[in-house]
């Protein structure tokens, strides 16, 4: 078997304790993130000054300044994940990873309908939104093998019952590497979509 395609890194007991809710758990942890941002940010003064100068920098800069924040911003979310699979009690943190980015962004889209209405969630719509499925899913898949490795560890080092093969390591980092160059990818796409559509909008 392709190590690379080998999802869950060992036992069979810790593959389905996973595999049946992981999904549905990030899921909800990023939704209930945007939900409380959204919300939020029309309350928060703190979030709507991010808000503001985010938005201020991504309409007023170049391609390049525009792919460096969000590759930045991908990387310390993803590397944070990949930091917190190596640790014992990494886990139950590793969810919260995607809550903080899904919050991130509900603020940002809650902030850009309730100042600008429709012309707002247009902006959202069109330059937030498609480079965003794609580094949530790389988000929520290094979550998921973090969430995994992390737990085999603890089962191996504080219960006995955990299992690592050969190259584990190594698999596991490479997983984390493939999915920071496809956060990367999202982030060319929202360089090209805010140089294509910020000029319809004039915030």
């Amino acid at each position: 078997m392709n190590k690379l395609k080998y999802k869950v890194y060992n036992g069979n007991k810790i593959k389905g304790k996973f595999a049946e809710i992981e999904n549905v758990v990030f899921l909800v942890m990023m939704i209930s993130g945007m939900i409380v941002g959204a919300f939020s940010a029309g309350k928060s003064d703190y979030l709507i000054n991010i808000a503001m100068q985010y938005l201020k920098f991504r309409n007023v800069t170049g391609f390049s300044e525009v792919f460096l924040k969000s590759a930045a911003v991908n990387f310390v979310f993803i590397a944070s994940s990949a930091f917190l699979g190596f640790s014992l009690i990494g886990s139950p943190f590793i969810y919260c990873i995607v809550f903080i980015k899904g919050m991130g962004t509900g603020a940002l889209c809650g902030f850009l309908y309730f100042k600008y209405g429709f012309a707002g969630a247009g902006y959202a719509a069109l330059t937030v939104f498609p480079p965003l499925i794609i580094s949530f899913y790389a988000l929520i898949m290094s979550c998921k093998d973090s969430a995994v490795y992390s737990l085999n560890a603890y089962e191996k080092a504080i219960r006995g019952r955990g299992h690592f093969e050969n190259g584990e390591t190594r698999v596991y980092l490479t997983r984390q590497l493939i999915y920071i160059i496809v956060a990367f990818f999202s982030s060319v796409i929202d360089s090209l979509f805010v140089l294509l559509f910020s000029r319809f909008f004039s915030f």
